[in-house]
């Protein structure tokens, strides 16, 4: 076996996460111990009582239905004023201990930058692919070519991207994750943060902004929820 001297691309996230565990102190297996299958059912029904004063019921999802894991519900996952309701050792029913909560949202912040540079590179990636102006070039030639708006280059050899199963299923829409997480984090801070358990917070989310469905334009929506024209 050869030894590698350079990282490659998909050892990025694995290098930044032990980082992450490293300042933090935080260990993977037992934070899931307060996580779970049945207490984070039990969280999803606080969540639906306290924001809409309904129940929670099992109900399969339509295509197209489900969160982006990195939209609204990361704000809520990440707050202890929720995860305390629900989130318990699975053995001694201990409840999570805010300070782990806190390691959680430390660790989470960590590298920001990185991930941020690493996602616009992704969209580009997509963009070159499979946009209007997509090019007929190979996808190794045009992600290697692409490695320059990052901060890790490209390492000859190596074709993550073909792992990347993201680059298919957006087609050419990969930039709306980026989107995404920019207007989850305005309505966090704009519309939820102050009380996120707050019914007459879920009532401005259902008025505002669920129930309409399809039948206004997206921005309406948004600047109609957080009294802004920024959108």
């Amino acid at each position: 076996m050869t030894k590698r001297s350079k990282p490659l691309h998909r050892d990025e996230t694995y290098f930044t996460g032990m980082m992450k565990s490293s300042a933090y102190n935080l260990d993977s297996t037992v934070i899931s111990y307060y996580f779970p299958l049945s207490q984070c059912i039990e969280g999803l029904k606080v969540l639906v009582q306290s924001l809409f004063g309904t129940t929670f019921h099992s109900i399969p999802l339509a295509l197209g239905e489900s969160w982006h894991e990195d939209v609204l519900k990361m704000y809520y996952v990440r707050d202890y004023r929720f995860l305390r309701t629900f989130t318990k050792h699975y053995l001694t029913g201990e409840v999570i201990l805010e300070e782990v909560v806190e390691s959680m949202k430390g660790a989470r912040n960590m590298f920001t930058a990185t991930e941020l540079q690493r996602q616009i590179m992704y969209a580009i990636i997509d963009q070159t692919l499979f946009g209007e102006l997509s090019s007929s070039r190979d996808t190794i030639s045009v992600v290697e070519d692409l490695r320059k708006f990052t901060s890790l280059k490209h390492v000859e050899g190596t074709h993550w991207h073909t792992r990347f199963n993201h680059l298919i299923n957006f087609g050419a829409g990969y930039y709306s994750y980026i989107y995404a997480k920019c207007l989850a984090a305005t309505i966090w801070v704009d519309v939820c943060a102050k009380d996120p358990l707050s019914l007459t917070i879920g009532t401005t989310l259902r008025v505002k902004l669920l129930h309409h469905g399809g039948e206004k334009e997206p921005s309406t929506l948004l600047k109609d929820l957080v009294g802004s024209d920024d959108f």
